[in-house]
């Protein structure tokens, strides 16, 4: 994209409108995935299967209420403290040690559904999450590592594009190379200069890895 502030403002516009929703990614402070609202909903309700009614209104409760008015990916410790126990409250839950008690089981809840994950820092909070994501970032770790090999064993760390496109990679990732591919020139890893041969991609010189 020639203009990534432009689709970084739509990404926005379209999170603030409950279109998408911006999750934060562990496999770098950079990344971020971005997931259609239905598919986020879909996700949410599954975390449904077997659970109490509570837990069943817990649920509604973090997509309908507290997701859908989050702006950002995250939510802080006194927002979520402040909504929950008023939503405990509504439920007829009591006051003192066991509301407190029943505010950490609901957070305990959603942790161990993937919804939320503990943000390691100063700030504190929760980044929103979606079930499961792990398996992807795993998979991205691990294409990204091998693709970055294969780059550096070419002479002056460049190849043509079309010679990488061909290549498969291991199958410890399942996203394939076309998208390793379009990730690390989206990302910035790899400089593309135009060639008779066609378009060649040269690792960039970054401190960052791919």
């Amino acid at each position: 994209m020639s203009d990534r502030t432009a689709v970084d403002r739509q990404l926005e516009e379209l999170n603030r409108r409950n279109k998408v929703r911006i999750i934060k990614l562990s496999s770098d402070r950079a990344d971020y995935g971005v997931v259609l609202w239905e598919d986020y909903s879909r996700a949410v309700d599954g975390c449904k299967e077997g659970r109490s009614g509570l837990e069943k209104g817990l649920l509604d409760w973090f997509l309908g209420t507290l997701v859908s008015q989050t702006t950002h990916c995250y939510v802080d410790d006194s927002r979520i403290d402040s909504e929950l126990l008023a939503f405990l409250r509504r439920r007829g839950e009591s006051r003192g040690e066991a509301l407190k008690a029943a505010k950490e089981s609901c957070v305990t809840l959603l942790v161990r559904c993937g919804l939320l994950t503990r943000r390691m820092s100063m700030h504190g909070g929760y980044w929103l999450s979606i079930p499961n994501i792990g398996i992807f970032v795993k998979s991205l770790r691990a294409g990204r590592k091998q693709l970055a090999g294969i780059v550096k064993r070419r002479r002056r760390c460049e190849i043509l594009q079309w010679d990488l496109e061909k290549m498969k990679l291991p199958k410890k990732t399942t996203l394939g190379m076309k998208y390793h591919l379009r990730d690390a020139i989206g990302s910035g890893f790899f400089d593309q200069i135009e060639t008779t041969c066609g378009p060649l991609l040269r690792a960039a010189n970054k401190k960052e890895k791919l």
